[in-house]
């Protein structure tokens, strides 16, 4: 357990105090955080010894700050009652592994892990061996970038010392070997030291110098029966081997004979009874290896094993010493047989490689298909030959890569720029059909679009269409568009025929109007298009300037049992946007409303307005508007609701527009329009 002072305990022993927690990442402090969540242990699985297991700590901070790849992440805590607080005490030191941001919140979530997931490196060079586990063990810190905690106690006989590893081997690996040796396992501790907990029972929880005492268990208490520990197996070149009996805990090691039989003398008896306590309320400054208590009756007095915990306000934390079961990290002890066994992988992985260095294209071709023709492809006589029926689909690309197929389920295609389909030609991407000429008839299409006719006349073509941009043009050779029924006072289009209720007729126009440089379909021709009736749009209508109505601006919405019913527009003298939301004021008295990311690029967000209503007793305010947040102050833990108002983007400075005027924001020129307002109070100041 961590050394507190005085002061902690006090606020600890009061029972009101609230636990505050803050990041330090990369050099800069952090205090709007998410609450850390922090997970650590001594075993990964069951009940065993011989672990390294990383911690992790996830948390969301709020910052716009760039954080570097695989940043420092300093968590700390303390206590505090609003009145006084104690010592700031460290809850660990962790590396960023993942990272994700919200774009609307702009919080950053991190996840993070302590030092020891670096012990996945090899093992550093320059090391002189055998080498005793201790003098192994500060090397190992050392490369972690760790100190070793003073409560680490490492056996100093003969036997424990450390054989040159092999190729291959990690930090984790002799972490493991040397926890194993020593009835324990490892883990760095909140104050960032590399400490080896030993396997206890729990009867020594009477002799421990201090105690952790959960005071409340808000998920209940689960308590299994207890165990002594009878045997230890570990493994050896004619397979494992037990010392002792099964009949009660056996604990598999992964080290030496000489270092099981110690282990075995060492744990044979120790009593061990799982437990797990869920929500529990119990010191923050505890840690994995001190003894706990809890229960009224006593109910669980044995060693913290795992623990996740989150550093909010009202601290809880999950902790349990596991089940008994097989070790998830081993040391990888192998003897001659398990080495025999790699040595042999390793012998045929080089006779496959050079198998494949001798093959010849035709050998590897044949290897690879089944060599013959009943698997679909082949080679022979220098050529590749496909069997069709095994063709399902994929695309099949001449050399030039112009002409190919694709065989693909419906959507197959025939793709050719040159050749002959019947009596059809490819020529260059143009199919002819027919052979023209002075008395023949032809039509030719070209790879472009164009599609020509050719006749008997000496010009040769006679008409023509093609397709430009999408659009289908039909013209007559020399004329430019085809004019379809249309009256000789409009420049290329046609017309629609409406007949009258006395039998006669009115033409309506569509054509193109070629006055001035704003080129643009009319339709209806001088006169206004009117619809007598209402209009139906099937799909979306979407208006690219200014939608002016002299009516009522109205959706129609299905009120159930009372049909259909119009609800109207909300109208203002300017462009406004609005939105709404709820929040809730913080402990410290504020709360933190950000904009939507998408609505702030919607709108201007210099002057927007806001509305509360509050839900409950007590007051609150807006303290600040920011142009991505505003600040509401108010009691702590009441509930409101909001309101924000604010100008469109670019139209800000519209307010009750004349209706003859239609406002395009792109031509208005507002240098322009305060010239001329100036203007005009200048002259009426002259005239009187």
């Amino acid at each position: 357990m961590q050394q507190t002072s005085a002061a902690w305990k006090a606020l600890w022993a009061a029972g009101n105090a609230r636990l505050e927690s803050a990041a330090v990442i990369d050099g800069h402090e952090y205090r709007e955080i998410t609450a850390p969540v922090i997970s650590r242990g001594l075993m990964q699985g069951g009940l065993s010894i011989g672990n390294a297991v990383s911690a992790s700590c996830q948390l969301a901070v709020r910052t716009e700050a760039s954080i570097p790849r695989g940043a420092e992440v300093q968590i700390k805590m303390r206590l505090s009652d609003g009145q006084s607080a104690s010592e700031w005490l460290p809850a660990g030191t962790f590396y960023i592994s993942h990272r994700s941001r919200d774009g609307v919140s702009g919080l950053v979530a991190l996840e993070c892990y302590d030092a020891l997931l670096k012990a996945n490196a090899p093992v550093p060079g320059g090391l002189s061996y055998p080498m005793s586990m201790a003098d192994m063990a500060t090397a190992l810190a050392a490369a972690l970038g760790v100190g070793i905690d003073p409560r680490t106690r490492i056996a100093t006989d003969e036997v424990y010392v450390v054989p040159e590893p092999e190729e291959g081997t990690t930090i984790h690996d002799v972490l493991c070997l040397i926890a194993a040796a020593n009835a324990g396992s490892w883990i760095v501790t909140p104050a960032g030291l590399l400490r080896l907990v030993p396997l206890a029972s729990a009867e020594d929880a009477a002799q421990a110098a201090e105690v952790v005492e959960a005071v409340a268990v808000l998920g209940g208490i689960a308590a299994g029966e207890a165990g002594s520990v009878t045997g230890i197996r570990y493994g050896s070149d004619g397979g494992d081997v037990l010392l002792g009996d099964a009949t009660g805990l056996v604990l598999d090691v992964g080290v030496p004979a000489e270092i099981a039989t110690l282990l075995y003398d060492r744990l044979l008896g120790l009593r061990y009874r799982a437990y797990s306590l869920q929500g529990a309320v119990y010191d923050p400054a505890a840690e994995p290896g001190d003894f706990l208590r809890a229960g009224s009756g006593g109910e669980v007095e044995s060693v913290l094993c795992v623990e996740t915990a989150a550093l909010g306000p009202l601290f809880r934390g999950d902790v349990s010493a596991p089940e008994a079961g097989e070790m998830s990290d081993e040391y990888p002890y192998i003897g001659a047989s398990v080495r025999a066994l790699q040595a042999a992988k390793v012998y045929a992985a080089k006779a496959v490689a050079g198998l494949d260095a001798a093959l010849d294209q035709q050998s590897i071709f044949d290897r690879l298909t089944g060599g013959g023709a009943a698997q679909g492809l082949y080679l022979a006589d220098g050529r590749l030959y496909i069997n069709g029926t095994y063709m399902q689909m994929g695309t099949i690309r001449g050399a030039d890569g112009r002409n190919y197929w694709i065989l693909d389920g419906d959507s197959a295609q025939f793709v050719a720029n040159k050749g002959r389909i019947g009596s059809f030609t490819l020529d260059n991407g143009a199919l002819i059909y027919g052979t023209p000429g002075e008395d023949g008839n032809g039509i030719r299409m070209r790879y472009d679009g164009f599609l020509t006719s050719y006749g008997g006349s000496s010009s040769g073509i006679v008409g023509y269409s093609w397709l430009h941009n999408g659009w289908l043009d039909i013209g007559n050779y020399g004329y430019g568009s085809v004019k379809l029924n249309a009256p000789s006072a409009y420049n290329g289009g046609f017309s629609i025929s409406c007949t009258n209720a006395d039998g006669s007729f009115t033409r309506v126009p569509m054509y193109c109007d070629n006055s001035d440089a704003n080129r643009r379909i009319v339709f209806g021709g001088p006169y206004k298009t009117q619809f007598q009736n209402d209009v139906t749009v099937g799909q979306g209508t979407l208006t690219a300037q200014t939608l002016n109505v002299t009516g009522t601006k109205s959706r129609v919405v299905d009120a159930g049992q009372y049909s259909r019913r119009l609800l109207y527009c909300y109208e203002t003298p300017s462009p406004m946007f609005g939105d709404v939301g709820e929040g809730e004021i913080g402990a410290d008295g504020r709360c933190y409303v950000w904009l939507d990311a998408v609505f702030a690029q919607t709108v201007s967000t210099e002057g927007y307005q806001v509305f509360l209503q509050r839900y409950g007793a007590g007051d609150c305010r807006v303290a600040e508007r920011c142009p991505g947040c505003f600040v509401v102050e108010g009691e702590p833990g009441l509930r409101f609701g909001w309101e924000i108002k604010a100008k469109q983007r670019d139209f800000d400075q519209r307010r009750l527009d004349p209706a003859e005027a239609a406002y395009v924001p792109e031509a208005t020129d507002y240098g322009a329009l305060a010239a001329a307002h100036i203007d005009n109070i200048r002259k009426e100041r002259e005239s009187t």
